[in-house]
């Protein structure tokens, strides 16, 4: 797990500038999409990408311009990172933004890294090894100190829970979304928690979460990192436009809808 360990460095790096940044005055530009960004999401981006840059691996990053298609497709393993996932939260000063760096080999994401500043919880894991939880305090100080406080993730098949927990997201809850979930209701009891950012996908791996449906557009790079985590439980990401499982580093980085779940039945 040494890669991972540099990305577990190079969160816990990020996580010191954003929190700078997060409590004093959020100034907000817009990028050519409109999507907003912060000094926080460039300055994490250069904190990531310093640390990453030790491994000798190319990195793909929001934050970054993007390499052509053809030059990432020689790429046999790289780095995927969004520095700043949820700016949307973060301005909002909810707390519900992350880090997230994913290991990509072969174009699937086999580890990731997911970090929540604000709420002091960082989930990572990598194939071979499994999935983890560390929770971080004032005494932590480096990944040495988060492997102190490790707990393996091994959530619940959903077949033996009465309620399926659903994670929604709380900027881009659609219409879509909420007939998926009216489609649920019809046989069994449906309960939703809304969260912003990868942390959905964290409440997938602690078992908070069944599923995850999103039915609007996101880029891989807010994904990939909780695919890496969540593949090593048995979830799969299934594309809403085929059905079948995600594809990463296409030409298009685009990734218009997905449903994330062990129980393919309920898709």
């Amino acid at each position: 797990m040494e890669l991972i360990r540099h990305a577990l460095e190079a969160a816990l790096e990020a996580s010191k500038v954003i929190m700078k940044y997060y409590d004093g005055e959020v100034e907000v530009e817009l990028k050519a999409d409109q999507s907003p960004v912060t000094i926080a999401d460039k300055e994490a981006d250069k904190v990531i990408r310093k640390v990453l840059e030790e491994t000798g691996l190319p990195i793909l990053s929001e934050e970054h311009p993007i390499p052509d298609h053809e030059e990432r497709l020689q790429w046999e393993q790289f780095w995927m990172v969004d520095p700043l996932d949820g700016t949307k939260e973060f301005i909002k000063k909810n707390g519900e933004f992350t880090i997230n760096i994913a290991l990509i080999e072969n174009n699937v994401p086999i580890g990731g890294v997911i970090a929540a500043p604000a709420s002091d919880i960082v989930y990572f894991g990598e194939s071979g090894y499994g999935s983890f939880k560390s929770v971080l305090s004032k005494n932590t100080q480096n990944v040495n100190d988060i492997f102190k406080e490790v707990k393996p993730l091994k959530p619940e098949d959903p077949g033996k829970d009465d309620i399926i927990r659903v994670a929604v997201s709380r900027s881009h809850l659609d219409e879509t979304t909420v007939q998926y979930i009216d489609k649920l209701k019809q046989t069994r009891e449906v309960e939703t928690t809304s969260a912003g950012s990868a942390i959905k996908i964290g409440l997938l791996a602690e078992g908070k979460a069944h599923i995850y449906p999103r039915f609007s557009p996101c880029m891989e790079w807010d994904i990939a990192a909780g695919f890496g985590i969540v593949n090593q439980l048995d979830f799969q990401f299934i594309s809403t436009e085929n059905q079948k499982k995600l594809s990463f580093n296409k030409k298009n980085l685009l990734v218009n809808g997905f449903v994330a779940l062990r129980d393919k039945s309920f898709l």
